[in-house]
């Protein structure tokens, strides 16, 4: 953009505006997608958006750990919620590999283990 900053950040702070104008001095109403994969990138843009729920994909097929979405996404991980669709359906198709797979995410995330 004309001004340095990426799409990414200017669309970044234009939700945290919105959230910070229409929400309760919490969470807002609009969230972001960032990419478990981003590292770095992710944390700032992350802190960019100190206002909106973080879905992050990119967990388990795609190449990233709940242990990289713990390190890149430490001061908001609050507000991040992991997506593990693909890695969870290769736990299948029986509801018991299903159910022990999310079990040990849920472990991963909430940081049992």
């Amino acid at each position: 953009m004309p001004d340095g900053l990426s799409v990414a950040e200017h669309l970044a702070r234009d939700i945290a505006e919105y959230n910070a104008d229409v929400g309760d001095g919490k969470l807002g109403p609009i969230g972001a997608v960032l990419g478990a994969t981003l590292g770095d990138e992710a944390a700032r843009l992350a802190g960019l958006l100190s206002n909106g729920l973080l879905l992050v994909p990119g967990i388990g097929a795609q190449g990233a750990t709940i242990a990289d979405v713990r390190r890149d996404f430490a001061a908001d991980y609050s507000r991040v919620v992991p997506s593990i669709s693909r890695a969870l359906c290769r736990a299948g198709p029986t509801p018991q590999g299903l159910r022990a797979k999310l079990e040990e995410f849920a472990a991963l995330a909430r940081g049992d283990q």
